[in-house]
């Protein structure tokens, strides 16, 4: 929709375009191990004028990790009446134990300058053996009649199935 305005000294016409203004909801904040892949979701909207027409794209996310994907990766022509646009993401998060941080940047491709950045927070732990073991044991609890094998051999060994 263009906005119809007058010149004051000369009487003329002129259209005024509203502008888009990008907008971002939603970050990443989680807990995984070592190399796991995650799926996670943000928001992109135009919160412009009235008919204004944004045109955005994923210009950077943090370098730690792997196998980063965006869908979709950009988008045109997203009217404020549209409401917002889901972006799923994954990747997959980094081999080393630690915290990492770091942000995904969405650009509006028709000015530059309109951004917004995804806050990204990872904390990648170690695999807890105890973990493990014990879904093992409530696996094996739960199907023992189907693995009577498995279970004389736990009993052979001297292990017990608390």
């Amino acid at each position: 929709m263009n906005v119809v305005k007058q010149d004051d000294c000369s009487g003329s016409l002129k259209f005024i375009c509203p502008e888009a203004d990008l907008d971002c909801e939603g970050g990443i904040n989680i807990e995984l191990h070592p190399s796991e892949t995650i799926i996670e979701c943000f928001y992109v909207k135009n919160k412009g004028g009235l008919g204004s027409l944004l045109n955005w794209e994923i210009t950077n996310h943090p370098t730690w990790g792997d196998q980063w994907n965006f869908n979709p990766q950009s988008g045109k022509n997203l009217r404020p009446e549209d409401g917002a646009v889901k972006v799923i993401v994954s990747f997959r998060s980094p081999d080393s134990i630690g915290n990492y941080q770091g942000e995904i940047k969405v650009s509006n491709k028709n000015n530059p300058s309109d951004y917004d950045t995804i806050p990204v927070y990872v904390r990648v732990i170690p695999h807890s053996r105890q973990n493990i073991n014990s879904l093992f044991q409530v696996f094996l609890k739960s199907y023992s009649n189907l693995f009577p094998l498995i279970n004389s051999l736990l009993c052979h060994f001297g292990l017990k199935l608390n």
